[in-house]
């Protein structure tokens, strides 16, 4: 491991300039692509429940409490804001920013101490890293992703401080990325394989074989974290196994298809993605760095693919490989008695990649686009720019919903949903979750929808509700002068579904931000109409 301690002296005008240079297209990026992913706020209520002693639980009252988040550590954090009455929506984003800003200036004072010295090469890094849409995305969207990549991403770069490892500092590192996210321990371990592919680059790691015990360190940390958060779910939870993963598809041929066609897309989309690592890997024998990072990328991608991709767009499962992916570029870069003209263009190159895709330019065949669609449950494939619109916009419609509920809605009312996360925190109704995924019963008896996204795979129907009576079946808002029945679906007051529910439209205030002449309008169960101010 070449990082040396000789090294990290007080940051060069080169660097500074570059992470100002990263800092900057960061933000610019991020105000682009800001927004709140609708799963943010199931995160948010569970961290709102647990402020107000309510218990990690999603449905206060159930017992035992279903594990429906995969972010435990993260809702941990969340819930001191939450006791403040911080707005959660906010601080997440914040707080994302942080992790962000902090990744960016560690990788490039990384790669400084690894040979990329020049004022241009450190510039260009920092804003291909800064301006990456996945990575600008996912450090709004409220979610633990940019936390989680932080954590990774420190895994490795302590672990690669020389002449000694920063084996403290690594292990707190992946104790907090193992707690981040269900899956962190895996991403531990890709982190440190970089870790030993770089390592072994050195002649003096070589010869005293000085990088296994940091190695074998961080690994136990970070299994020590598994094994308490599974005595802890076992405890709480009442289980074994998360809700979150209860509702996944198995790993088959078909998953594995659509794990590859979810990476495939976001290739197509930042074909530098796919360039940069393969160039690495190709060149690793003169350059340590690159394939570190051309490794710890690939091994994420093929990770992704295992667990069949995410629906989210933009590439959120990949977001805490792009360090890495910068890293390689970076390691090009930095071989040694190489010319820089190569490197340059290729910067050049995801540079404009970045700005194509950020403008819903990127040069994607159709065909090709139609190839890689692994949502299933859209006619047609988009770009992941238009996709990440959709979800924009659909969370911000159900967060509207959710307020709107709130002003009607009594305590113990119940609701039925698909979407179970700004509708639910927004109107703080218990919900019978289609998915399962906040709900253990419906978990167990889902079954596998003929065509879905990754992660939507296995659902109940709403009829699975009906025994449970459940106060609301729909809710959404319409213009007030529209026909009753917009925004049903067609036949839908006729059917058996609804016999025992009846149309209720009520009034919306012009402030709050609903639009004007709305209202909202709701199947409600007749036998709970005229017990409170809804009726």
């Amino acid at each position: 491991m070449i990082h040396s301690e000789s090294s990290a002296t007080p940051l060069g005008a080169n660097l500074r300039l570059a992470i100002c240079v990263g800092w900057l297209a960061l933000a610019v990026s991020t105000w682009r692509f800001g927004f709140v992913c609708d799963d943010a706020f199931i995160s948010f209520r569970y961290a709102d429940h647990l402020a107000r002693g309510l218990g990690l639980t999603f449905n206060p009252g159930e017992r035992p409490p279903v594990e429906g988040y995969s972010n435990l550590f993260w809702i941990v954090v969340l819930s001191p804001m939450a006791a403040l009455s911080l707005d959660l929506s906010v601080a997440a984003r914040v707080l994302g920013g942080l992790c962000s800003a902090l990744t960016l200036a560690s990788s490039l004072r990384f790669l400084s101490h690894q040979g990329v010295t020049s004022r241009v090469g450190l510039s260009l890094l920092g804003l291909v890293l800064g301006s990456a849409p996945p990575f600008a995305a996912w450090t709004s969207g409220g979610l633990e992703t940019a936390a989680f990549a932080l954590c990774v991403w420190l895994v490795f770069e302590r672990l690669a401080w020389r002449p000694e490892p920063r084996v403290l500092q690594s292990c707190l590192a992946a104790a907090a990325a193992t707690l981040l996210r269900v899956d962190g321990l895996v991403w531990v371990g890709l982190a440190v394989v970089g870790a030993l592919a770089l390592g072994r680059g050195s002649t003096a790691a070589r010869s005293h074989g000085s990088w296994i015990k940091p190695l074998g360190l961080v690994l136990a940390c970070a299994l020590a974290a598994y094994l308490l958060q599974l005595v802890f779910r076992w405890s709480y939870h009442d289980d074994w196994l998360s809700n979150t993963a209860r509702v996944k598809r198995p790993t088959s041929w078909s998953s594995l298809w659509r794990g590859t066609q979810y990476v495939g897309t976001l290739c197509a989309e930042l074909p530098w993605l796919l360039a940069a690592p393969l160039l690495a890997l190709a060149l690793a024998r003169s350059s340590p760095v690159a394939r570190a990072g051309g490794l710890v990328f690939a091994l994420g991608c093929f990770y992704a693919m295992l667990v069949g991709g995410d629906f989210m767009a933009l590439g959120r499962f990949l977001m805490p490989a792009l360090p890495f992916a910068v890293l390689a570029l970076g390691g090009l870069w930095a071989r040694p008695g190489r010319a820089t003209r190569f490197p340059m263009a290729l910067l050049s190159f995801a540079l404009v990649c970045n700005v194509l895709c950020s403008m819903n330019r990127a040069l994607v065949p159709d065909a090709l686009r139609q190839a890689l669609h692994f949502r299933g449950n859209d006619a047609r494939a988009v770009s992941e720019v238009e996709f990440w619109r959709g979800m924009r916009a659909r969370a911000s419609e159900w967060a509207q919903v959710g307020r709107a509920l709130a002003l009607h809605v009594q305590p113990q009312e119940s609701i039925v949903l698909a979407n179970v996360g700004a509708t639910a925190y927004y109107s703080g109704l218990a919900v019978h979750d289609v998915f399962g995924l906040v709900d253990r019963q419906a978990a167990r008896d889902a079954t596998v929808r003929p065509r879905a996204s990754p992660g939507h795979d296995r659902a109940v129907s709403m009829e699975y509700f009906l025994p449970r009576r459940p106060t609301y079946l729909l809710a959404w808002i319409a213009p007030r002068d529209s026909p009753p029945q917009t925004g049903l679906a067609p036949g839908m007051m006729q059917s058996s579904l609804v016999r025992d529910y009846q149309l209720q439209q009520l009034p919306l205030p012009g402030s709050g931000g609903f639009a004007p002449n709305s209202e909202l309008r709701t199947l409600r169960l007749r036998s709970a109409l005229g017990a409170g101010p809804g009726s």
